[in-house]
């Protein structure tokens, strides 16, 4: 009923005492399956219809591959827990003085910059353009 009344900007207690349960529900799931594929479409409504044993078998496979991802998670945490991941240092050194060396050189062509805060009626005239 809140959905209803979000959407369509119509006062909660006018949703509920005047809009029949049918055309909420009909709209919302018109909503819902707007906004999919047709792909997702077919995958929600075979979702819907499984049978009680379809919907406990996909249950234990999700369950199955989530299990499968947290075991790989353990092994993998693991076999680098004792290891660092860092770069060599004779890689890593020219690459940062190089990079410092640019730095350095494009601040130097910087222009100083200052700023002056001043009244209106102090600002130099503009020129006008040609």
């Amino acid at each position: 009923m809140r959905w209803y009344a979000r959407t369509f900007y119509t006062p909660l207690h006018i949703v509920e005492e005047e809009v029949p349960l049918d055309d909420v529900l009909r709209t919302w799931f018109e909503d819902q399956f707007e906004s999919l594929s047709e792909e997702g479409r077919l995958d929600e409504a075979r979702r819907l219809t499984e049978t009680p044993e379809e919907r406990a078998q996909r249950e234990a496979e999700a369950k199955r591959e989530n299990l499968e991802d947290e075991e790989f998670y353990a092994r993998f945490k693991k076999a680098t827990s004792d290891k660092k991941l860092t770069a060599p240092a004779e890689k890593a050194a020219p690459a940062v003085s190089g990079a410092k060396k640019h730095i350095e050189e494009a601040l130097a062509k910087l222009p100083e910059v200052t700023i002056q805060f001043s009244d209106e009626d102090n600002l130099p005239e503009a020129e006008e353009a040609p």
